[in-house]
């Protein structure tokens, strides 16, 4: 009896927080729905985390977290994507019903939104049709993912390497454990290879984070397609979500091969792999710098 009472009071205050979001949100209160929004997803996170739930009924409330951090991107003007509050009304009924042995289907689709929900770097991702449902593995955060150089070709393949020198933005110091991760796709926006991981930089002052670390792409270049790109990931570690998370990310193509120094620009999350809706930062100062050589 005392466990039912607690679930109805649990879902009293989840419901009051997304109607009071949702009011600030009509009416524009932008930074009032923002904190509201922030508010039910720790609350909802929390109950998750810490009552036995069955995965039948963690998995529509892991969902609502994802779309209300979908929205929270949406009003930050980090994101896009099409999460209206037209989609938060459909997260109520979920939340009237949340506990209940027979759960509906979860009222939104998220396969559309798999891209963005992977740029939030959420642990609740593995709701997410194609992502990753793996633990967040800290040994490997500490040490990171870099590959040694490829061993040499038969074929006198050459290979790029990416020594990654420092990354510009305001702020650089209060990032918590800061790492880029290199990928390398295809035209398409496909992965070629497995992604690389710096470790985290141990080394930052005012406005920029040092890392001078060397990423050997194992790929030869005359094995890459035209329009292969090589992306470069800011990313850091959210101590009070105990997650990662991209902050923003620049890239190479490699029609553009030159060897030495290379500036790059930033583009504002989340990472756009096919290159379609690409977003540049306007501050000029923000920028990853790179060495490339041919090897």
């Amino acid at each position: 009896m005392q466990r039912l009472v607690e679930i109805g009071s649990v879902r009293r205050r989840w419901i009051q927080t997304l109607e009071a979001a949702l009011d600030a949100d009509k009416w524009g209160q932008i930074l009032e729905a923002q904190e509201e929004y922030k508010l039910l997803e720790r609350l909802i996170s929390k109950r998750v985390k810490t009552w036995r739930l069955s995965l039948r009924l963690q998995s529509p409330l892991k969902k609502v977290c994802i779309v209300l951090m979908l929205r929270i991107s949406v009003l930050e003007g980090e994101s896009d994507v099409d999460i209206s509050i037209r989609h938060i009304k459909m997260l109520l009924p979920v939340l009237k019903v949340a506990f209940e042995p027979e759960q509906p289907p979860f009222p939104i689709n998220l396969k559309q939104y798999a891209k963005q929900i992977a740029a939030l770097g959420t642990d609740f991702s593995s709701d997410a049709p194609g992502e990753s449902s793996a633990p967040f593995d800290g040994k490997i955060m500490k040490s990171g993912t870099l590959l040694p150089p490829p061993p040499p070709r038969v074929d006198g393949g050459v290979h790029m390497t990416f020594r990654i020198l420092k990354m510009v933005l305001p702020d650089a110091e209060k990032f918590h454990s800061p790492h880029i991760t290199v990928t390398v796709v295809d035209p398409q926006g496909k992965e070629v290879e497995t992604p690389q991981t710096t470790p985290p930089a141990d080394r930052r002052e005012r406005g920029i984070v040092h890392f001078d670390n060397v990423c050997h792409i194992q790929t030869p270049v005359n094995h890459l397609l035209d329009g292969t790109t090589v992306f470069f990931e800011f990313k850091h570690f959210k101590i009070d979500r105990g997650r990662e998370s991209v902050k923003c990310y620049a890239l190479y193509q490699l029609h553009e091969v030159r060897e030495g120094e290379l500036s790059l620009p930033v583009y504002k999350k989340p990472t756009d792999f096919t290159q379609k809706k690409l977003k540049p930062y306007t501050a000029a100062t923000m920028t990853i710098s790179v060495g490339l050589t041919m090897e």
